[in-house]
């Protein structure tokens, strides 16, 4: 392979991570209304417990949960075919839980008891359609580089989710 056409590679890739990056810090910007951790209306003590829960996740400072916590964005999904919900709390750059290759700090919380139900680092979040004791499978997807990444298989245990599969994928 000649130099050149090596050097175009180089700099494609590096423009595609570039890509990904600025497409999720805009996906994660304050467009519209987007409900985040501190608007988002959850009985007061389910909103304690989901904080003192982050207080306890690496990259947090000594048990404290930053103020910058209460701008990641949260949404509602569909996590069992009975209706269940759970709440998406997405990690932002501006709180240190995003890495350089895009990936964010993922948590999927019960929003009636706040209890923890996944956490999880990537840039994709998908909901199955296969359920194992009562809640869909989820599956994330996380950058290491350029050119390859994981994507992880996660599996309701009754309790919480557990990955169970992590394939190695390349990207061309």
């Amino acid at each position: 392979m000649s130099f050149g056409l090596r050097l175009g590679r180089s700099f494609l890739s590096g423009v595609v991570v570039v890509l990904v990056i600025t497409a999720i810090g805009f996906c994660q910007s304050a467009t519209g209304h987007q409900d985040t951790l501190g608007s988002v209306q959850l009985a007061t003590a389910v909103k304690e417990r989901i904080y003192r829960e982050l207080a306890g996740e690496p990259g947090t400072s000594n048990g404290e949960v930053p103020s910058s916590l209460a701008v990641c964005p949260v949404k509602l999904l569909k996590i069992g075919p009975d209706g269940h919900s759970g709440l998406r709390v997405w990690g932002t750059s501006s709180n240190g839980t995003c890495g350089a290759t895009g990936n964010c700090d993922i948590w999927v919380f019960d929003p009636k008891t706040g209890e923890l139900l996944l956490s999880a680092n990537g840039f994709d979040l998908r909901v199955e359609a296969v359920v194992h004791h009562g809640l869909f499978d989820i599956v994330t997807s996380h950058n290491m580089s350029a050119g390859s990444g994981v994507r992880d298989l996660y599996q309701f245990d009754g309790h919480e989710y557990q990955n169970v599969q992590e394939t190695n994928e390349t990207y061309q």
